[in-house]
């Protein structure tokens, strides 16, 4: 079995920490398990016998045309953590299918990734019922009594648990087809119904009413299509008389899977089905009446910003931060994410980007619909794969679980497994189709991806540890305002750590929020925090103040509460020198204010009109 899973067994080990992680959701987390997945991938790829196929190098070429446009355009060190998780993703599909193409290592892996699904799902089942407002320690912000561990967002944990569901029904439905000892028998079933049982419950847990019921949909669709071909199979066979009779006499067997399956439904619907059946209650389960709509609808706008390249990874924040106005404020700016999987790639790949985006996808769906018409082995598996591929995708369309590199990086290893499976047995030269120089150029490709992840992580983790300097630690490292590098995210850091000195150093703040623009121009909260730096030193609202409140006002109307109340706040520090489309801008921003912290800003704006 470790023979088998050697190297490419590493690779579902390393996603699975990841989601320890919250999914690897924060930039550095991405870059740094990115790293090493890439590296991994390119083990794998270079071990002998591998191959990089026509289908692996569209997948790893098109992410790396994404980057070169990002490059072009300034945008590669802001996206930098979601340009690495796909580029990870290219990867981890291409070693997946050099390691599907054996079955044997093909059905360890499958096994492998069952234990690790199953044993997350048991933990964050566990976790839940102890402290429900937690995710193994940290304490959420939303989503409060819906189990979402390892992640976030019980929406995303619906893909994920989903996934792995679909994976232990096929393995039920497989070891029921199997006859044998009664011991034997219950061997083989336990791993399927623990991991369908634990899985299962934590769906229903999440409370998502899209996962759930487009799991259900999809669990009778594996149900029936695994049905339909067996008994064309058995019609296909033309037994003789006496296998009939004895078929006939054996027929009460066929209902027990069945029985089984219905039995496990109603337990874990009876334990665990509530908070799905009271969020469909009291709020239904299509988004005409929801946030999604209105999000939906401004997003649809937002394409037509940059229709062709769109905003790049990493920039749909900006693109929400713009679109936030008017009665659509109160909603934006509480998102991270569209929700949808093709508004966040229109908004920020644009049409192009998505285009082929999904040209690979349906290449790859193709290449699994093939295997099914070709293979004799593993059918069940791939059945499987077209159907988490189906499930996933259907529930990205109002989610945004895609978006999490953790739960991206376990689709892109199940279907890169399943385009291995459907290639079993192909021609080498018939599987691949490309030169002997594809195989060290791709691994090459992958360790320099590896490496400049890393480098770019170095960078997001001393921004993070700059906010947890001491003030002496702070000022001898930061000394002089006119050497400082880095990303726009170091330097941003930098300029907050400034102003919280007990002493704030306003020329480092200004000379570092100024140095962030330069490297990304498209950040309205970076524009206010400099625009208030430079009036602590010069206070007098007038040219590059002005200039860069105004900015930060048009590219970023509305905001969370926490900037909110900051900007505000400045704004009726230095309110009687304001020009009037600044306080307008203010004026519009405290609307979306609760009305009693509303009418407390305008009573401090007229008494400091008042005091002046």
């Amino acid at each position: 079995m470790l023979r088998l899973l050697w190297p490419a067994g590493l690779i579902p080990v390393a996603i699975w920490l990841a989601s320890l992680t919250l999914g690897a959701d924060q930039a550095a987390a991405s870059l740094m398990f990115s790293a090493l997945l890439l590296a991994l991938c390119a083990a794998v790829l270079a071990a002998p016998g591998s191959r990089l196929t026509g289908l692996g190098a569209l997948w790893l070429a098109g992410a790396l045309a994404l980057f070169l446009v990002g490059l072009v355009h300034g945008w590669a060190s802001t996206g930098a953590g979601e340009y690495a998780s796909l580029i990870a993703g290219a990867g981890i599909f291409i070693a997946a299918q050099t390691a599907g193409r054996q079955p044997d290592r093909a059905r360890a892996l499958w096994t492998l990734i069952l234990v690790l699904g199953a044993g997350l799902g048991l933990a964050a089942f566990i976790d839940f019922f102890i402290e429900p407002d937690t995710v193994f320690g940290h304490r959420r912000t939303f989503g409060f009594n819906r189990l979402s561990a390892p992640f976030l967002s019980a929406n995303t944990a619906a893909s994920f648990y989903g996934m792995i569901a679909l994976m232990a029904l096929a393995d039920l439905l497989r070891a029921l087809r199997k006859a044998g000892r009664i011991d034997a028998r219950i061997q083989r079933l336990a791993l399927p119904v623990s991991a369908l049982l634990v899985c299962a419950s934590c769906l229903l847990l999440s409370g998502s009413r899209a996962g759930v019921s487009l799991f259900m949909v999809a669990a009778l669709l594996l149900l029936g299509w695994d049905r339909a071909a067996a008994w064309r199979q058995e019609l296909g066979a033309k037994p003789e008389a006496e296998q009939v009779r004895r078929n006939r006499s054996r027929g009460w067997r066929r209902f027990v899977g069945p029985g089984l399956l219905i039995a496990a439904a109603i337990l874990v619907f009876g334990v665990s089905g509530g908070l799905y059946i009271d969020r469909i209650e009291h709020r239904g389960l299509m988004v005409d009446n929801d946030a999604r709509s209105v999000m939906f609808a401004r997003y649809l706008d937002g394409v037509w910003l940059a229709p062709v390249f769109g905003a790049g990874l990493g920039g749909f924040q900006f693109i929400n931060d713009f679109l936030a106005t008017g009665d659509a404020g109160r909603v934006l700016t509480s998102q991270n994410a569209a929700h949808n999987v093709i508004f966040q790639w229109l908004l920020q790949t644009g049409l192009l980007g998505t285009s082929a985006a999904l040209g690979v996808l349906l290449l790859t769906v193709s290449r699994l619909r093939q295997g099914l018409t070709r293979r004799r082995r593993q059918r069940l598996l791939l059945r499987t794969i077209l159907i988490i591929a189906v499930f996933v995708f259907a529930h990205g369309m109002v989610d945004y679980a895609l978006e999490i590199p953790a739960l991206f990086w376990f689709f892109a290893l199940m279907l890169g497994l399943g385009v291995g499976i459907a290639d079993a047995g192909r021609s080498r030269q018939s599987a691949s189709g490309l030169p002997a120089i594809a195989k060290p150029v791709g691994v090459a490709i992958l360790l320099i991806s590896a490496g400049a992840s890393v480098y770019v992580g170095l960078d997001r983790n001393a921004a993070v540890r700059t906010a947890s300097l001491t003030d002496s630690a702070f000022s001898a490292q930061y000394s002089d305002p006119n050497a400082l590098s880095g990303s726009a995210i170091r330097l941003e850091a930098i300029g907050d750590r400034a102003l919280r000195l007990d002493s704030p150093d306003f020329t480092l703040a200004r000379a570092a929020f100024f140095a962030s623009l330069e490297r990304e121009n498209r950040d309205g909260k970076v524009w206010a925090k400099a625009a208030y730096a430079n009036y602590a030193i010069i206070p007098i609202i007038a040219g590059e103040t002005e200039d860069a409140l105004r900015r930060s006002y048009y590219l970023t109307p509305y905001a969370e509460r926490g900037f909110i109340e900051w900007r505000l706040g400045f704004m009726a520090t230095i309110w009687p020198g304001l020009p009037e489309d600044l306080r307008s801008a203010a004026e519009r921003e405290a609307r979306i204010l609760p009305p009693r912290d509303a009418q407390e800003w305008r009573e401090r704006v007229r008494a400091q009109a008042i005091d002046n």
